[in-house]
């Protein structure tokens, strides 16, 4: 990892991306949120925060809950306002990244420094969010062209902790621009069996033609920790642990990959917009253990989401405008569990354990339309929302 950090740095430092006046180059955003109910925190407000994971940036916005589970690169969740963590829609350039098995949104694994902009719903999500966003909405705006002062990033810390960042973008045209990203970071733990690592990269480009712009990327990402379990208790000396952990085989593997594809344009007095986007994400577990035999179990959670929305907004007369929309969504869970039990001499690989293997597939899809109205007479706005919902698992629901 070391070496591709290496690599992936000397690239960067003889590539900067400077505009015309040799200033840092700034692709807009595809559609700004405005609004009392929006939070919008840019790259001046997250240098000054001087946060250097989402988690530390969210967890200083009044409101916000943030939860960081077990070792380090453990499981990191965000609520708002007394919320459960499920109830808070999480996207990345307006694509859910919410886990279809259970509604969580996992935000170890994205690292601050690839957003240009982290924007804040307060409250319910709306129309176009559904059910999913009744805790609020974070987006994450991803970095299209790469600025000058921030091609490489580097943090260190105690128990051998070490992350860094790199970037190499250009501005092809005043109408285009792209960004590779890489990072990588590494924790050596607290305490025995408690080391994590991960690796990513991310690819955006952006193309405006007149009054449409079409933003896409793909992004990949694997993590690797290990699962100490509770600490034994003094003197104690576990089974399979040690006098730091209750085991020293326990660990956990995760392998994440996601496309997104923007649209938003007009047409005549009529505004478009359009996301699509596709994730798979894989879990791998595998833990040592003995119940009245030695056991190991090897389980496997495999999770690809289809996600689509779009909406057209108009004015139907002067000061009232309707926005009509739809959103489709499909997940599809593969589990897979082995569990072997060995009744002689435990693990001996001349020995054949039983091996138990258990699956599972359920699918779920949904399918969503709203249509609202909004009136704006003077200093006053008032609108009417209406959204309908059916769900193949919970059936149909109106809001």
């Amino acid at each position: 990892m070391r070496t591709i950090a290496t690599v992936l740095l000397a690239l960067l430092l003889f590539s900067p991306t400077v505009g015309a006046d040799g200033g840092p180059v700034i692709i807009r955003e595809i559609e700004p949120v405005a609004g009392p109910d929006w939070l919008v925190l840019d790259e001046s407000d997250i240098r000054a925060a001087g946060a250097t994971t989402l988690g530390e940036l969210l967890a200083d916005v009044p409101g916000i809950f943030v939860n960081e589970s077990g070792t380090p690169g453990g499981l990191v969740t965000a609520s708002f306002r007394g919320a459960a963590a499920n109830q808070l829609l999480v996207m990345v350039d307006g694509v859910p990244i919410n886990q279809a098995t259970n509604g969580v949104a996992d935000l170890s694994g994205l690292p601050l420094a690839e957003f240009e902009r982290v924007e804040i719903r307060r409250g319910v999500g709306g129309n176009r969010y559904g059910g999913g966003a009744v805790g609020g909405v974070v987006n994450l705006v991803t970095k299209v062209a790469a600025r000058a002062d921030g091609l490489f990033s580097l943090g260190l810390g105690s128990a051998g902790e070490q992350r860094y960042s790199l970037c190499l973008g250009r501005q092809l045209s005043p109408e285009a621009g792209f960004s590779v990203r890489g990072w990588l970071a590494e924790h050596d733990g607290w305490r025995d069996n408690s080391d994590s690592g991960e690796m990513g990269f991310r690819v955006a480009a952006r193309v405006s033609l007149s009054s449409h712009t079409i933003r896409g990327g793909y992004a990949r990402w694997t993590k690797e920790q290990g699962l100490p379990g509770p600490r034994p208790a003094e003197g104690e000396l576990p089974e399979f642990g040690s006098e730091e952990a209750t085991s020293l085989f326990d660990n956990q593997q995760e392998d994440s990959q996601s496309a997104v594809l923007n649209y938003h344009g007009r047409l005549g007095g009529v505004i478009l917009h359009a996301d699509l986007g596709w994730r798979e994400h894989e879990l791998s577990h595998f833990t040592r253990y003995r119940s009245f035999f030695p056991t190991e179990e090897k389980s496997r959670y495999l999770t690809t989401t289809y996600y689509g929305s779009a909406w057209g907004r108009f004015a139907i007369f002067e000061p009232v405008e309707l926005e009509v929309g739809l959103g489709y969504r499909s997940s599809r869970l593969e589990a897979r569990l082995d569990s072997t039990v060995w009744d002689a001499d435990p693990f001996d690989p001349d020995e054949r354990g039983t091996t138990t293997t258990t699956e599972w597939s359920p699918t779920a899809d949904e399918l969503g339309g709203w249509l609202e109205a909004r009136a704006t007479p003077g200093l006053f706005t008032a609108d009417a929302r209406l959204r309908v919902d059916d769900h193949g698992v919970y059936g149909a629901h109106v809001t």
